[in-house]
Parts: C-alpha cells; sequence; structure tokens
C-alpha cells in the first residue's frame, strides 16, 4: 500500500508558542483574525509530511529508515541512533524505535510503545514477527492508512473463554485467538475498535463491516436476547447471535409460483426465485428453486440443498446436514 495521503490526528500536534500582542495596538477590532489567536493558530497549522513509504523504506537513501509518526501522522526519512525494538517503552515524537516500527500509544497500554507498522488491508502483515505474543495481527487506526501489529494469543473458543481478564476470544485471519478486549458493544463497528470481553468481532457477509457480536454454542443453538438466532461459521465450533424473523420454512417451501424459501440477511422469508443453482454464487443472483443462499463468514454466498436437523440427510454423496441456527440445517 502506498497511500501517502493526509489522515485525521490520532494525536493532538504541539502548537507553537504565538505572541498575541498586537504590533498595532491602534489596530485592534479592525481584524478579527488578529483578535482571535486561535484563528490565527489554525492559519499557521502545517498538514502532515509524507516523504516516504514506511511499509518498505521507499523514498529513503541507505542507512535511513522511513519512520510513521502518529502523533503528527508524518512519513520522513530519519537516521535511527536510538534502536529500541518491539513493545519495548518508548517516548511519543522522539524517533527511538528500530527499522519498520513506531511509537504508538494503545488505549490498553499504560505508556507508550513500540509497534510494528502494518497494512491492515494485508491478511499476513503480521506473521511471524518477534515478540512477547505468540501471534500477531493488524489492528487499523481509525482514520489512517495504517495499522500496528498487536499480541493475538493462543487459540480460543469464546464460549469457554480461556483468555487473560483484558483479552477477548475474537475472529482474526480466519482463527479464534485471544487479542486485546476494548469498549465497543453489541453491533458497535469493531473494524478499529476492539470489542468488549465476552463478545467475537466477526466480518459476516450480509453487513456492511466486522460486528462485535455475542458468541453461541451451535450444539445448543440458543441466545440469551429474545428474537436472536445462533447462527453457526464454517470451520468454527461456535456460532453468533443476530436476530433473525423467519416467515416460512424452505423445507416445506410454501412460497407459491416463482418464488422460495431461502435466507436473507439473518431472515427466513419467500423471495422471487433465481437462476442460481446448489453451489453457485448467490452473492447477486438468487438461488434455484429447492436451494437457500447462506452467507458464512470468509466465504463467497452459496446456493445451498436445505435439510431436515432431525433427519439428517443429503442428497449429495459426501455433505452433511449442518445446523445454521436457524431451525433447519443446510448440506455442507
Amino acid at each position: 500500500m502506498s497511500k501517502l495521503k493526509l489522515a485525521t490526528l490520532l494525536f493532538l500536534a504541539p502548537m507553537a508558542c504565538i505572541d498575541t500582542t498586537p504590533t498595532n495596538p491602534s489596530a485592534v477590532g479592525d481584524d478579527p483574525a488578529q483578535d482571535d489567536p486561535m484563528m490565527r493558530m489554525e492559519e499557521m497549522e502545517m498538514p502532515p509530511v509524507f516523504e516516504c513509504e514506511p511499509l518498505d523504506n521507499a523514498g529513503c537513501v541507505d542507512q535511513q529508515s522511513c519512520v510513521w509518526e502518529p502523533k503528527d501522522n508524518s512519513a520522513v526519512c530519519r537516521s535511527l541512533e536510538i534502536n529500541l525494538q518491539i513493545e519495548e517503552p518508548c517516548n511519543p515524537g522522539s524517533f527511538e524505535c528500530g527499522d519498520g516500527l513506531t511509537c504508538a500509544a494503545l488505549p490498553k497500554d499504560d505508556g507508550a510503545s513500540c509497534y510494528r507498522v502494518c497494512d491492515p488491508e494485508q491478511e499476513d502483515a503480521c506473521a511471524g514477527l518477534p515478540g512477547s505474543s505468540p501471534n500477531y495481527m493488524c489492528m487499523g487506526l481509525r482514520g489512517y492508512d495504517y495499522g500496528v501489529c498487536v499480541g493475538a494469543g493462543i487459540q480460543c473458543d469464546p464460549n469457554q473463554d480461556p483468555c487473560g481478564d483484558d483479552e477477548a476470544c475474537s475472529i482474526r485471519a480466519g482463527e479464534a485467538v485471544c487479542i486485546p478486549s476494548g469498549s465497543t458493544g453489541v453491533g458497535g463497528d469493531c473494524s478499529y475498535e476492539l470489542c468488549e470481553k465476552g463478545l467475537v468481532c466477526a466480518n459476516l457477509a450480509d453487513r456492511p463491516w466486522p460486528t462485535c457480536l455475542a458468541p453461541c454454542d451451535v450444539a445448543i443453538g440458543t441466545c440469551a436476547e429474545s428474537g436472536d438466532v445462533c447462527t453457526g461459521l464454517e470451520g468454527f465450533n461456535f456460532g453468533v447471535c443476530q436476530a433473525s424473523m423467519a416467515s416460512c420454512n424452505p423445507l416445506v417451501d410454501d412460497c407459491g409460483s416463482d418464488r422460495t424459501c431461502s435466507i436473507d440477511g439473518t431472515d427466513v422469508r419467500c423471495v422471487t426465485t433465481g437462476p442460481t443453482a446448489i453451489g453457485g454464487d448467490c452473492t447477486n443472483d438468487p438461488c434455484a428453486e429447492g436451494g437457500v443462499c447462506v452467507k458464512i463468514v470468509d466465504r463467497t454466498p452459496t446456493c445451498m440443498e436445505p435439510c431436515d436437523l432431525t433427519f439428517p440427510e443429503c442428497s449429495t454423496a459426501g455433505f452433511e446436514c449442518s445446523s445454521i441456527g436457524l431451525g433447519f440445517g443446510v448440506c455442507l
């Protein structure tokens, strides 16, 4: 990623001291900008400087590193005299961290530490990073093109939650791992923020962004909130609770001519029959009669055969009737 553009400041940039005494006392009141020191400060503010790319040092000469400074959202070439390593304490604005690192204070920290700069859009941006945590993930910072690698702990099941007191079991890069917990509640956007302990950040196909949701046990299929259903996630032994309404049953499919009972978001209702056969992508075109469009995390929406969980049979060999928390199953 090479998006050297301006962004919202994470920290307030230090203000220069300004003499607010008018150079011409008799002129006070004639110029609003002269009367208001804050207006004069705003006029003097300079935009962030981006002279290099912190992800690969592009734009810097040998023996220099491109240092991204969140304090004023700048990226400049510097010769590093102090070479602090990942997770070591640092002083923001002092350029103490080593090559590829930045000094930042995150909400979970008591003070600032050195973090690896990363691209939030790259799934393996923090793979193999040496540090105190067994795994790392790239956490985006709201308003910035860059993120920082933060520790992700052991693999976990959110229904058991073996994570620490200040950690939450959440989904990152297709795995459930312990990561730092935050303050974002149920239904909140966790693209750049961390979920409260006890919630899972899930990137579901029918939601515009990753969302904090309550986990559930798909074997039991119950949720604490009335009206929520436990929606299974392929590849995981747990699901997430989502609001749902059911106005038909795909095992009966009494929707009438040219309509079929299918999944629409988390609801089950009659929709117009489409051309997509079982196994096909139903992102844009609805399923043909006999198929339901299933949207599972990290998977393309696909037309699947519905099945009766009481008599779990599938017409295609090798497929199994699996619960998705909606009162019926689908063949996976």
